[in-house]
């Protein structure tokens, strides 16, 4: 009964179902992610190299699978500070798990490491 009231309705929760869909990265596909972290760290005004590795997916946020990068750069520390903020408000299911910074040999910039994880399906 439930299951047919659903498939009735399903046009009704399709917008919305897709939408949750858009918060997880694709495990076996992440090039949008990974568009989305180095876009978004040019935009930051920061230089970065972004590792990606699925291979070390673990259970994270609440039992689900996440994709830990690590992404390392220079940059001035209020454009990483914006970056870091850019990453919060992101389309993805995301968190930054871990922030090493660093003074850089070449001021006013520092040396910085994120590590991120996002939710995978």
């Amino acid at each position: 009964m439930e299951l047919n009231n659903f498939k009735k309705k399903y046009n009704n929760y399709s917008y919305n179902l897709e939408k949750v869909d858009q918060l997880f990265v694709d495990s076996k596909d992440p090039v949008n992610f990974i568009e989305f972290l180095e876009k978004t760290a040019n935009d930051s005004g920061i230089g970065t190299d972004v590792k990606l590795d699925i291979s070390l997916s673990k259970e994270g946020f609440n039992n689900l699978p996440v994709a830990i990068s690590s992404i390392y750069g220079t940059g001035q520390f209020l454009n990483i500070l914006k970056f870091s903020e850019k990453l919060d408000a992101s389309p993805y299911l995301m968190r930054i798990k871990d922030l090493t910074i660093k003074k850089s040999p070449q001021e006013p910039t520092v040396d910085f490491n994120f590590l991120v994880e996002a939710v995978t399906k």
